[in-house]
């Protein structure tokens, strides 16, 4: 199980050593090569990355399971290459105050799914305020 924590200078710190988030959003597909022939990730983290953002926008509880298998593939790569993820939970972080809303069981599912897997570096909630993503903010 990974442990993620904030050093004592500030620093991002995974089981004990101080890491620099070097990440690329989003990533090469899985099993697609970079022009030099290796393989997307490990090209990635020759290069100095740390993280990858992998993740969606559109968790859905009819679709969750295919969406967690999906999921534990990007984590599974990532781990295997030294990379950690950055994990977007797009639309369920946003929760209602009602109790057991949609969003609640979807980041009850997800976060079940991968707090202890060794690919996960850290969580992504609400992006930027101008993200056309985000309907919570209305631009000026």
């Amino acid at each position: 199980m990974t442990a993620v924590t904030i050093g004592p200078t500030g620093a991002l710190r995974i089981d004990g050593k101080d890491v620099f988030p070097l990440g690329f959003s989003n990533p090469p597909p899985l099993g697609v090569n970079a022009p030099s022939g290796k393989e997307g990730l490990q090209e990635l983290k020759e290069g100095g990355a740390s993280f990858i953002r992998t993740g969606r926008r559109d968790w859905a509880l009819a679709t969750i399971d295919a969406q967690i298998a999906a999921e534990t593939q990007l984590e599974d790569a990532a781990a295997a290459h030294g990379l950690h993820c950055w994990l977007w939970l797009g639309e369920a972080a946003n929760l209602p105050t009602t109790a057991g809303s949609t969003n609640e069981q979807l980041l009850t599912k997800i976060t079940a799914a991968f707090k202890g897997h060794t690919g996960l570096g850290a969580y992504k909630g609400f992006d930027e305020p101008a993200n056309p993503w985000n309907k919570t903010v209305t631009p000026a």
